[in-house]
């Protein structure tokens, strides 16, 4: 009896949060990242060896009661060849040629309380001295063997099936500079062989071994399957098993992963869509058969076929890839955690490995009641997949150091975290609030001296505190500050103070309503005023250091940005817009806002010299008070609606949607990764 698959779930962080100003590592991630749909075996938990791969599978199989088990060589896999057979019931379990029998191998055996051993090939393949330990274990001992593997496959198919009259055919060696070639086209077939009883018969390529001819021509086998090509198998073969009354059929494809997905076809399964769970090995690597053997008892019980994958390159080939649709429930990997999530998403499932986010990127939040995560998609808006799984559910904003090296998340109104890395690595609590209060915001940047910067505002009952810290490179908060009572902040870039050039500055809106830039315990005042009456909702500094502002005042329901260069009277007022959120500063010095056109959000911007404004879209979505952002270049403005993010291609005004996975919410975002 099958047992229930494994959980394998993601690693869920519980932080108690203080209000202090030192980094905390965060514990490590130990256990793949998988949720309750995929079983991690063997080499996706680490790069096991062929003994802790076979009893992983078994483990991920079987409950007690089996009463046999088939011993293989765990470092060649000829007499293995044929063990498909055996699986039907049974796992295999690979072990040392000399001994001694590894105590995993002794403990799975105990688990599931087998009492007889069949083992695979003579002495020089599994030696007596094994046999001896089994034997003392208290199982009976058995021997499948021959002088060459095609003999054992023989010993195999006349002991086991006897009375079978459907044989596998595969090829029984390889070709000089291809080892692998020899099991490629085994590697699924195990499951078929299991599943229906049937023996796996070997034979040489150009000719029918004369031992598997005899085979044939005394035992009831009618109907023989032929694996793979005729460079595995020659045309020669098939027509001497045709001459000899014997039904062939060929099962092939032009290379091993097709032949593969010719398996599954043969079994009954065109597609994924006609199974609930698939399983996944490599297909190419030398020592990729201890997975793909492993897998056949497991594939025989759920019904679920061996697909191949390419370790050695991350991929998928394309006939695995066309095979893979939604459909499944599960998935088993025996490939590393980023080729099974790739496969995972070919199957419509949820992403789960972080993926590289490349510069220029744009990351955003999404989350459900459960979870969040923060996800990447390339820089014109076709998502790439997970980034960096939350350790709660609250993650929302987000923010970029100005050289991408760190990125500020808010997570649970209750911290703010920085993580680092093009695939988020690293994790550090860089501050946080103290009892009762609320987390309103955060920022980050680098200062003129390379520091990375984060900033976080905290309110409790109208008092606001500040935490702005740097993070070093190896994630270590080097300083940090707290200044005093203040209202909240808007933005944070470089500020050309007089003499401190090296210094970011954060814009606060104080309780009066003015502005005012602060940069630890130092404040400058920036001479821009709340306009009577009015409520100042929106700042930003010019990120290019010139210490140019923009703000947003809301009068009678109605927003109205005005800018400001450094240290000029002269305040520009962009006439004729209702601006509904923060502006930004895009890198060529224009100011990017969402305005209220009366019948819709549209897209705008707006050139603080004179004031003057072009629409650039005139439909953004639900995008009221929503966050704006560009690229580095500038090309690209991406903004979030209720339910999505947008990307806007300034060069040709086309627009990429990108939804949240099933079941999910944007949170925050969006921010291009520099």
């Amino acid at each position: 009896m099958r047992a229930a698959p494994a959980i394998v779930m993601p690693l869920v962080l519980a932080w108690t949060l203080v209000l202090a100003l030192l980094a905390v590592p965060a514990p490590a991630q130990t256990d793949p990242p998988f949720p309750p749909d995929t079983l991690a075996v063997g080499t996706s938990t680490g790069g096991a060896d062929n003994t802790r791969i076979s009893v992983a599978f078994s483990e991920a199989t079987f409950e007690a009661g089996v009463e046999v088990v088939a011993i293989g060589r765990d470092d060649v896999f000829a007499d293995s060849l044929a063990s498909g057979l055996l699986q039907s019931g049974s796992p295999l379990l690979l072990v040392p040629q000399a001994g001694p029998v590894p105590q995993a191998v002794l403990d799975e055996i105990a688990r599931i309380g087998a009492t007889t051993a069949v083992v695979l090939g003579g002495e020089t393949a599994v030696s007596q001295t094994v046999v001896d330990e089994l034997e003392a274990a208290g199982l009976r001992s058995e021997r499948r063997a021959g002088p060459t593997r095609i003999e054992t496959a023989i010993e195999v198919a006349r002991t086991d099936a006897p009375a079978a009259d459907t044989a596998i055919l595969a090829r029984a060696a390889g070709v000089e500079g291809n080892p692998t070639a020899a099991f490629a086209d085994t590697l699924a077939a195990g499951g078929w062989a299991a599943a229906n009883r049937w023996p796996v018969l070997l034979t040489q390529t150009e000719v029918l071994s004369s031992s598997t001819r005899d085979y044939i021509t005394s035992s009831s086998i009618r109907t023989v399957n032929v694996l793979g090509g005729t460079a595995a198998i020659s045309q020669a073969v098939t027509d001497e098993l045709a001459g000899m009354g014997v039904e062939v059929v060929r099962v092939a494809g032009p290379d091993r992963a097709a032949t593969a997905i010719a398996v599954a076809e043969a079994r009954g399964e065109s597609s994924s869509a006609d199974v609930e769970q698939v399983i996944v090995v490599d297909g190419f690597g030398e020592q990729a058969w201890a997975a793909g053997f492993s897998a056949a008892a497991m594939s025989a019980d759920a019904e679920a076929p061996v697909v191949l994958g390419n370790d050695a390159d991350g991929s998928l080939p394309p006939a695995t890839e066309e095979w893979l649709v939604e459909g499944p429930v599960a998935i088993t990997c025996a490939v590393s955690d980023r080729l099974c999530d790739t496969a995972r998403l070919e199957l419509g499932f949820d992403p789960a490995v972080p993926v590289e986010i490349p510069a220029g990127a744009v990351t955003y939040t999404v989350a459900d009641e459960d979870s969040s995560a923060i996800h990447a998609a390339t820089f014109d808006g076709q998502p790439i997949g997970l980034a960096w799984p939350c350790t709660t559910a609250g993650c929302s904003q987000i923010d970029w150091t100005d050289d991408g090296t760190w990125l500020a998340v808010r997570q649970d109104d209750r911290a703010v975290f920085a993580v680092t890395g093009t695939a988020l690595g690293q994790e550090r609590i860089v501050a946080g609030r103290q009892e009762g209060q609320t987390l309103l915001s955060v920022d980050a940047f680098t200062d003129g001296i390379g520091r990375q910067q984060v900033s976080a505002i905290a309110q409790d009952d109208g008092f606001f505190a500040e935490q702005a810290v740097n993070v070093s490179a190896a994630g270590q908060v080097s300083s940090g500050s707290a200044p005093g009572p203040h209202a909240g902040v808007q933005a944070t870039a470089l500020h050309p103070d007089t003499g401190r050039d090296d210094v970011g500055s954060v814009l606060h809106i104080l309780p009066n309503g003015d502005l005012e830039a602060r940069s630890g315990s130092f404040a400058f005042d920036l001479g821009i005023n709340r306009r009577p009456g009015a409520e100042m909702t929106g700042a930003a500094f010019n990120p290019d250091g010139s210490g140019d502002i923009a703000v947003v005042d809301q009068v009678g329901g109605t927003g109205l940005l005005r800018t400001l260069a450094w240290q000029s009277d002269a305040i520009v007022e962009a006439a004729d817009l209702d601006v509904t959120n923060t502006p930004f500063w895009t890198p060529d010095g224009q100011v990017a806002v969402l305005v209220d056109t009366g019948g819709a959000i549209a897209v705008a911007l707006v050139d603080p010299t004179d004031g003057s404004a072009e629409i650039v879209l005139d439909d953004a979505g639900d995008a009221d008070g929503q966050r704006i952002t560009t690229d580095a270049s500038g090309t690209f403005i991406a903004w979030r609606t209720v339910s999505d993010i947008r990307v806007l291609d300034t060069r040709d005004g086309t627009v990429t949607t990108i939804l949240p996975p099933e079941g999910m919410a944007i949170a925050g975002g969006p921010a291009f990764r520099p």
